[in-house]
């Protein structure tokens, strides 16, 4: 029987050259997602996870890095690194959402995964009980934390540059977090266009006066 197993995510990025988490076809490059896992064992126990597999060749088993292309997933072991162990998972364009319940899946449950979570990772809209309330309910609140205007701005965003709801929010996360800390070190921001503004706003205020 499949055991959980701890796996702590990276944010989502862009690879590719292993099977897509959802249909298990070569992906060449998209979407992915990868996290580090204690031992080898945690690593091959959470591939069978997402692919069960009755028979390991031993020769892939000791170095997965050497062309071990698993069912839906990628068990990255690198014989010089011993401690570089990870897990990946990449999808194409169109399915980025299966990366995004994983990684929730994961952050929810402090990396903590098992067959309940891998079955509605997989599979949401057949899987919803006992496991995916807790999940469901979480996903509800962070998407009705913005009104509909907010909602518009973030579709046309994720639109013009072509990134999902999760990716837009989270680069906006990044840039507000890079520009408060610049500005709590002293530093002042300024745009292209602020001196012609400021000289259009001066003439104005001289009109007036």
């Amino acid at each position: 029987m499949a055991r959980a197993v701890k796996w702590r995510p990276r944010e989502i990025g862009l690879g590719g050259g292993y099977a897509s988490l959802a249909t298990g076809q070569h992906v060449d490059f998209g979407p992915d997602l990868s996290g580090f896992v204690r031992n080898r064992e945690d690593a091959y126990a959470l591939a069978e996870l997402f692919s069960p597999v009755s028979k390991w060749s031993d020769n892939n088993r000791e170095n997965a890095r050497v062309g071990n292309y698993v069912d839906r997933c990628y068990v990255d072991f690198r014989a010089f690194e011993p401690n570089w162990l990870q897990v990946k998972f990449c999808v194409e364009k169109e399915n980025i959402a299966f990366l995004e319940r994983l990684q929730l899946v994961a952050n929810l449950h402090d990396g903590w995964l098992d067959a309940d979570a891998v079955k509605w990772i997989m599979e949401p809209d057949e899987y919803r009980e006992p496991f995916a309330v807790g999940v469901i309910n979480a996903l509800e609140d962070r998407a009705n934390i913005f009104d509909n205007g907010e909602e518009k701005v973030i579709k046309e965003l994720g639109a013009k540059l072509d990134l999902s709801r999760a990716a837009v929010l989270r680069q906006a996360l990044r840039l507000y977090q890079m520009t408060q800390k610049r500005f709590e070190d002293g530093e002042t921001l300024h745009f292209s266009g602020d001196h012609e503004r400021y000289a259009d706003f001066a003439g104005l205020v001289g009109k007036l006066a």
